[in-house]
C-alpha cells in the first residue's frame, strides 16, 4: 500500500515550518526581555531548518555536505530543543544538560565510525541516526512521564514525542533487520507515516514551547497574586477568599471553626535593633513554625507586616486553645540567627458558622481577643467572648 504523498514536499514543509518558527520567534523577542530558553529554541529551529535543507538536497549537492553536515546539525538542533523544553518545565540541571550532550556526541562518533566502515550502506546511517535521536528524546519524555503534576498540555506533548521515539526505533529496526527501504526519499508507507508524524512534531514543538512558556508565566503570576513572597503563605486577599469558602463549607456541615490572629511581640524593636534582614529571618522562622504546628489543610496567611492569620475548620474552642498554647510555646523556644528570641500573642475566635457568618466578623472578634492578650503582657492567648 502506498500513499500518494511526496517525501520531498514533506521535507520542504518541515524546513519552512522550522524557518518561519525561528523568524516569528526572533521578531517576537526583538522588543522584549531576553529569554535564554527562547533564544536556545530559536537557534534549534534554525539548525533544524538548515539540516533538513542539506538532507533534502541530497543528490543536488555533494553527499559529504548532505550527510556529514546535515545529520550532526540535526542532532545539535534536537539537543538544543530538548534543553529548551527541560528549561521551560524547570527540570533542566547541569547533569541533564551534560547527559544530552554526551548522548549526542556518542552517537555522532558512532555515526562517523559507521560511515567509515559501511560507507555504501544507507541503512546503517539511517539506523544510527534513528537510534541516536530516540535516545536523546527519551530523556525529556522520561522525566515528563515521572512528573505527577504535569498539566494536560504537557501530557499531550509528551505523548506526541513518545510516539516519535517509537517511530524512530521502528525505523532503525526496519532499516537493519527487515531491510525496509528507509532511505530519506523512499516512498515506502512507513517512511511516509514517519515524515507525517515528524511534521506533527514540528507543529507541536513550535506551538508547544510557546504554550508551555505561557503556562509557566501564568503559574508565576498566579503564585505572585496568591502567596506572600517572604513566607509562602497566603497573602491577605487570597486568605480571605479561601476563608470565605471554608466558612461556607463549615456552615453547610454545621461544624465549628476557629480563627487565629497572631502578632509577633515587639517586632519593631527587632527591626530597629537588628535590621530588616534579621527581621525577615524572624518572619520566615515564624511561618515555618506555624506550618509545622498546624494541619496541612488549615488556611494560613500573612495579612500584614508581622500579623498572621489561620482558619482551623472542625476545631472547637477547647482544642483551639490547646493548639494555640503549643504554638506559642514552640515560638518561645525558637532562636533565630543563634541569638534572637521572640514571642507571639494570639487571639482566638471560635463559632459554628451559619450562612450569615462572615470572615470579617471572625476577624473582628479575633482582633479584640488579640488586643486583650497584648494588654495582659504579651506572649499570651486571648479568647473572644461569646456574643450575647
Amino acid at each position: 500500500m502506498m500513499l500518494n504523498i511526496d517525501i520531498g514536499t514533506l521535507i520542504v514543509v518541515i524546513v519552512a515550518g522550522h524557518a518561519f518558527a525561528g523568524l516569528l520567534g526572533g521578531f517576537y523577542l526583538t522588543k522584549r526581555k531576553k529569554d535564554a530558553t527562547l533564544y536556545t529554541f530559536l537557534l534549534a529551529r534554525f539548525l533544524d531548518a538548515f539540516a533538513w535543507t542539506l538532507l533534502g538536497l541530497r543528490g543536488c549537492i555533494p553527499n559529504w555536505l548532505s550527510v556529514l553536515v546535515g545529520n550532526p546539525l540535526l542532532m545539535a538542533g534536537s539537543v538544543l530543543q530538548i534543553v529548551s523544553f527541560l528549561s521551560v518545565k524547570g527540570r533542566l540541571t547541569p547533569q541533564l544538560k551534560r547527559m544530552c550532550y554526551t548522548i549526542a556526541l556518542l552517537f555522532l562518533l558512532l555515526f562517523q565510525l559507521t560511515l567509515s566502515l559501511y560507507s555504501t550502506r544507507d541503512t546503517m546511517r539511517v539506523a544510527i541516526i534513528s537510534f541516536g535521536m530516540a535516545a536523546l528524546w527519551s530523556v525529556p519524555v522520561y522525566f515528563s512521564l515521572r512528573d505527577k503534576s504535569a498539566s494536560p498540555l504537557q501530557k499531550l506533548i509528551t505523548f506526541v514525542y513518545g510516539m516519535g521515539i517509537i517511530f524512530l526505533i521502528l525505523r532503525g529496526v526496519g532499516a537493519i533487520l527487515l531491510k525496509l527501504p528507509m532511505i530519506l526519499l523512499s516512498n515506502h508507507l512507513f517512511n511516509i507515516l514517519f515524515f507525517l508524524w515528524l511534521y506533527l512534531i514540528t507543529l507541536v514543538g513550535n506551538i508547544g514551547l510557546i504554550l508551555l512558556s505561557k503556562e509557566k508565566a501564568d503559574l508565576i503570576l498566579t503564585k505572585a497574586a496568591t502567596y506572600d513572597e517572604l513566607t509562602d503563605l497566603y497573602n491577605r486577599r487570597a486568605f480571605f477568599i479561601r476563608a470565605k469558602e471554608c466558612l461556607a463549607f463549615c456552615a453547610r456541615q454545621q461544624t465549628p471553626v476557629s480563627f487565629f490572629i497572631m502578632d509577633l511581640d515587639h517586632f519593631k524593636k527587632i527591626n530597629d535593633f537588628y535590621g530588616h534582614i534579621v527581621g525577615d529571618m524572624v518572619i520566615k522562622n515564624f511561618a515555618v513554625t506555624i506550618k509545622r504546628q498546624l494541619r496541612g489543610y488549615d488556611i494560613l496567611g500573612r495579612i500584614g507586616g508581622e500579623e498572621f492569620t489561620a482558619l482551623l475548620p472542625g476545631v472547637a474552642e477547647q482544642e483551639a486553645c490547646g493548639i494555640a498554647q503549643r504554638l506559642r510555646g514552640s515560638v518561645e523556644k525558637n532562636v533565630v540567627d543563634n541569638a534572637i528570641k521572640y514571642t507571639v500573642s494570639i487571639g482566638i475566635a471560635t463559632l459554628v458558622p451559619d450562612e450569615c457568618t462572615t470572615i470579617e466578623e471572625l476577624y473582628e472578634r479575633g482582633d479584640a481577643a488579640l488586643y486583650e492578650a497584648k494588654q495582659n503582657g504579651r506572649n499570651q492567648i486571648g479568647i473572644a467572648k461569646e456574643e450575647s
